[in-house]
């Protein structure tokens, strides 16, 4: 009886298995793809179809699918669209409905401020700033430029929409985000998406300024400097110039030394401690590591003219060394400094009556001068006028040639004759654009 029992229990052992399978065969009624498959409203199924996708690399489907659920309000959904947002993953695929998305939660509401972030992203979306779906991150958003030359074929990336891009930098800049109260600041100033309204923007640009941002307080220091839509006040630009100088931005310390040059609104009391102060801020120029190449050679430049001209300050072979520095940049970088020098270096030939090194300088910034823009090349047409009055009068080894006079005035005739075209941009103003901060 006991063997009987145990070749049963055996049996049913081996059996079982075969009893398993056979059920695991047996589909449900009703499996998870088809319930999921009826209930795609439900926005735990669009998070699981979401968080599939972006397991799988598909990033465009992933936020697609987390949009759609946080249109439910489903907390979950709305932290992975903010995520994907954030890390710039299938946001371009999916630009209406983030700005959707962006717009609700940036938008203030009751007590609410609105998402500050938010709040930015839609500001440089309505700007115009192309690259804002490729890259936005807060590594490089402060840094980068104004993003220019997407394919004219292709969709834009963004919409210029200065009123809708001033509102949301104004947003932003009532939570005290220092980039938003910058850039609102250039836009009153600018006049773009409002009216021009120079006391709005300058007291936005000078709390920023204030908190140590070097543009802003340079920017400012030129609006009284250059009487730039309010009365010239040098006088009052002085303290933001200095401020801007001491933080080592090379355009104001190149202005700031002029201002000491010429005695303008500047705290030195005798020119001749204002040629020194001036010496003093545009050797800074030449020594910085932050300097471009061509305020580099603007400095040499000055410091050329003041050991050539100022009496206190005269010395030929200093002024000879930081003409040849300024010449020297414009294989780095071409620029109309290294040319001003070169044009004063054909000058100090003209009164030494070598006319032969004083032509060949002249021919020299005549082929120099082809890499630089039009309206710039304008302002050594004299070259050509000089080269042709020296080949008038002919110098020592080189006999009177009328047909390379007339040659050389027909040339300054046409470059002065000709057209400049505006490309300041409507954005910039003193070199700095209203959205790179």
């Amino acid at each position: 009886m006991k063997k009987l029992m145990l070749s049963v229990v055996v049996g049913l052992q081996f059996l079982a298995p075969a009893i398993a399978s056979a059920d695991s065969a047996i589909p449900l009624p009703n499996s998870y793809e088809s319930v999921l498959q009826k209930n795609m409203d439900s926005p735990i199924s669009m998070v699981y179809s979401a968080d599939m996708a972006y397991r799988s690399g598909d990033y465009p489907k992933a936020l697609k699918w987390n949009l759609a659920a946080a249109k439910q309000m489903f907390k979950p959904a709305i932290e992975n669209t903010k995520f994907m947002i954030q890390k710039n993953m299938g946001v371009a695929e999916n630009r209406s409905e983030v700005v959707d998305f962006l717009t609700y939660y940036g938008t203030p509401i009751g007590d609410s401020l609105g998402d500050m972030f938010a709040q930015l992203y839609l500001a440089d979306y309505y700007s115009g700033h192309n690259c804002v779906w490729q890259e936005f991150s807060a590594e490089t958003r402060n840094l980068e430029e104004r993003c220019l030359g997407v394919d004219e074929q292709l969709e834009p990336m963004s919409e210029d929409q200065a009123i809708k891009a001033h509102y949301w930098f104004k947003k932003a800049s009532e939570q005290g985000n220092q980039r938003a109260m910058y850039t609102m600041g250039m836009m009153d100033v600018l006049g773009l998406g409002v009216g021009r309204n120079i006391p709005k923007g300058m007291a936005d640009l000078k709390q920023v300024a204030d908190s140590g941002h070097a543009p802003s307080a340079f920017i400012l220091a030129q609006i009284h400097n250059t009487g730039y839509w309010v009365p010239q006040d040098p006088e009052a630009a002085f303290p933001y110039l200095k401020m801007a100088a001491n933080a080592q931005l090379a355009q104001a310390q190149l202005v700031l030394a002029q201002n000491y040059l010429t005695m303008r609104g500047v705290d030195a009391e005798t020119q001749k401690e204002g040629v020194l102060q001036a010496i003093h801020w545009f050797t800074k120029v030449t020594n910085s590591l932050l300097a471009s190449d061509e305020e580099i050679a603007q400095a040499h430049f000055h410091l050329g003219e003041i050991y050539s001209e100022q009496r206190d300050y005269l010395d030929a072979l200093e002024a000879t060394l930081h003409y040849e520095k300024s010449i020297s940049a414009f294989d780095k970088t071409p620029n109309k400094w290294s040319l001003k020098a070169l044009m004063d270096i054909a000058q100090y030939s003209v009164e030494a009556d070598d006319l032969t090194a004083a032509l060949n300088s002249y021919l020299r910034i005549e082929t120099l001068m082809t890499e630089l823009p039009t309206e710039e090349q304008k302002e050594f047409d004299s070259a050509l006028r000089q080269a042709a009055t020296i080949y008038a009068r002919g110098t020592l080894g080189m006999e009177p040639d009328q047909f390379k006079y007339s040659e050389y005035m027909k040339k300054y005739h046409a470059l002065r004759a000709s057209e400049v075209i505006n490309n300041q941009a409507k954005d910039e103003l003193f070199g700095f654009n209203a959205y790179a901060f």
